[in-house]
């Protein structure tokens, strides 16, 4: 182990290779090929980071087409029930005048009998 005075590092001998430490810190400093390890874990690190975010975004905006889309079913829905409610109502009012009609017809053929039977002296 030695100190560099011109570069201002430890230089230790490791495992067969020479490596740098900061005086400061006693830290080994590491070698172009360590930062370049490091760079790349790096930079895979956030390119897998922003597929997981695309894949979030795309899976947000997925749930929020399926929302939207169960939501205008049920409103949908609604307006079919609303609609055929109506149209019930409105076949039992029309089958109500149709019976008051007929009972209507009814008893004025009955009273149309009576008087034609009373015209002729029956």
């Amino acid at each position: 182990q030695g100190y560099s005075p011109v570069l201002d590092l430890n230089l230790r001998w490791e495992q067969g290779r020479l490596i740098w430490h900061d005086p400061a810190t006693g830290r080994p400093i590491a070698s172009l090929a360590e930062e370049r390890a490091r760079a790349d874990a790096e930079r895979g690190t956030r390119i897998l980071a922003e597929e997981r975010a695309r894949h979030e975004a795309t899976r947000a905006r997925t749930e929020q087409e399926r929302a939207r889309s169960e939501h205008e079913a049920r409103i949908l829905a609604e307006e079919r029930a609303r609609t055929e409610e109506a149209r019930a109502r409105h076949e039992a009012a029309r089958a109500r005048r149709e019976q008051e009609a007929r009972v209507l017809a009814e008893e004025r053929a009955r009273q149309l009998e009576a008087e034609l039977r009373r015209l002729r002296g029956e």
